[in-house]
């Protein structure tokens, strides 16, 4: 889960300089940009990741956040799987709310994200800063769900009760809103 996050703090840096430049980027000198603004962001992981994306050594600075933004999509596919695979497997009760919690905000990520997507695209920075910054909220709610236990008084609860309580708890700390 981590990195997602990884790839969102990589993604705002990009969309957090506005406006965007049209220019071309090469994607050292973004990561060394991103790093420079950002101190969470890891400049090998950045170029890495980066060029290993087919489209990634002819665009502008746009194209490398519309990049970074498709990464973010599939990684939260990938987050998601690995979810249903664990709640296959047993668990104590407190981690099987924690992990019904992490479902449910990773399908609302990515929503958040694919909304992100449309509005790079669409030029529409200022929308696309605020999706980042819900998709990143997102994430962290996920991972501090497991980090600080909010899931103790779930903990008595069994089988659907549990799912249920967990996916209340997701929608309650804040409904999605069109970024």
């Amino acid at each position: 889960m981590n990195l997602l996050y990884s790839i969102c703090i990589l993604f705002s840096t990009f969309v957090l300089r506005q406006p965007l430049a049209h220019a071309f980027a090469s994607v050292e000198a973004t990561c060394k940009a991103a790093v420079e603004r950002n101190r969470a962001v890891n400049y090998d992981f950045c170029v890495i990741h980066f060029l290993r994306h087919p489209r990634s050594g002819d665009v502008d600075e746009r194209g490398l956040a519309s990049i970074a933004a498709s990464m973010s999509i599939n990684t939260a596919y990938n987050v998601q799987y690995t979810i249903q695979s664990l709640l296959k497997k047993p668990h104590d009760s407190a981690t099987i709310s924690g992990l019904h919690n992490c479902k449910v905000l990773y399908t609302r990520m990515l929503t958040t994200l694919a909304e992100a997507v449309d509005t790079i695209n669409g030029r529409q920075d200022g929308m696309a800063k605020n999706c980042l910054e819900m998709a990143i909220k997102e994430a962290r709610s996920c991972e501090e769900g497991f980090m600080f236990g909010q899931n103790k008084e779930i903990g008595r609860k069994r089988g659907p009760e549990i799912e249920e309580q967990a996916e209340q708890n997701a929608a309650d700390q804040e409904p999605h809103k069109d970024c």
